[in-house]
């Protein structure tokens, strides 16, 4: 990811006055197909009492105000959530409008504002996202507040493109710890089964208690070795939920008659990779 520089040394304070970064606050520039590029420029040339730390359109990204200075995206008071313009980074997405007149934001802005997220959230793991919106009750940006879905998929968009938490690898490694123990006690038991049908039929004994016992334990551990997901719910995993959701969405992953997907861990995990390097986008 490119992020070109256009510093405005006027529409911004210096600093932070104290302040951290906690919040990365999303806009619109409510102009009709205009360019990052564009906006960095007007608001250097002159003082606009407004401004963004960047521009997104879609081809790139533009930075007008260096983070550790303070933009004039969202106000300073009343904040509905907290949100102010000390302690957030602004981010302005060109937009335009469709043949009614309505403001949109296209795929390809969208996407380039997802990986810039994703690139600050890099930077600063505690910030949270937010509408300029539910800082100040403006409808910015527009799409965003008419239609809640697409700040839904925004934010999920997001979360799927970020790392996994040190929380969420170490689970994975437990699991994969608990995969490799069970399927080395499942091919120890295979192999008493083995063994003990193979006395059974030369002794001609009818009793197979013990062989029943075994196999019994070789199926419990096999649905035990990995956790098995059937729907997306609060019982699956977030780091994997978005490429499920994703995938049941597009009808990609249909499950049973009763839409139970019975995901292994291996197979979401290579869905999850596969997503994250683009494989279902096109």
């Amino acid at each position: 990811m490119k992020i070109n520089k256009y510093i405005t040394e006027t529409n911004r304070w210096k600093g932070r006055y104290g302040a951290s970064v906690k919040w990365i606050t999303i806009h619109y520039t409510a102009g009709i197909g205009d360019t990052a590029y564009g906006n960095c420029q007007y608001f250097s040339t002159a003082y606009r009492a407004a401004s963004a730390h960047f521009f997104v359109d879609e081809t790139s990204i533009w930075q007008s105000v260096e983070l550790e200075d303070s933009a004039w995206h969202c106000g300073d008071a009343p904040s509905r959530n907290g949100c102010n313009n000390l302690n957030s980074i602004g981010i302005e997405m060109c937009s335009d409008k469709d043949s009614k007149g309505n403001y949109y934001i296209s795929e390809e802005t969208v996407a380039n504002t997802v990986e810039l997220v994703i690139y600050l959230l890099g930077r600063y793991p505690d910030a949270q996202l937010c509408r300029h919106y539910d800082v100040t009750g403006k409808k910015c940006p527009m799409p965003w507040v008419y239609n809640e879905q697409l700040w839904i998929d925004f934010k999920e968009r997001v979360q799927e493109g970020l790392p996994m938490t040190a929380a969420e690898k170490k689970w994975v490694e437990g699991i994969e710890k608990k995969a490799k123990d069970l399927e080395k006690k499942a091919e120890d038991l295979s192999k008493k089964n083995a063994e003990l049908e193979g006395q059974l039929a030369a002794l001609g004994k009818s009793s197979t208690e013990n062989l029943e016992a075994v196999q019994a334990s070789i199926k419990g551990i096999k649905n035990e070795v990995m956790p098995r997901w059937g729907f997306v719910d609060g019982n699956m995993p977030s780091w994997m939920k978005p490429t499920i959701k994703k995938l049941v969405a597009k009808g990609y992953l249909k499950g049973d008659k009763n839409g139970n997907l019975q995901l292994s861990y291996q197979f979401a995990r290579a869905l999850v990779v596969l997503d994250r390097a683009g494989s279902f986008d096109k």
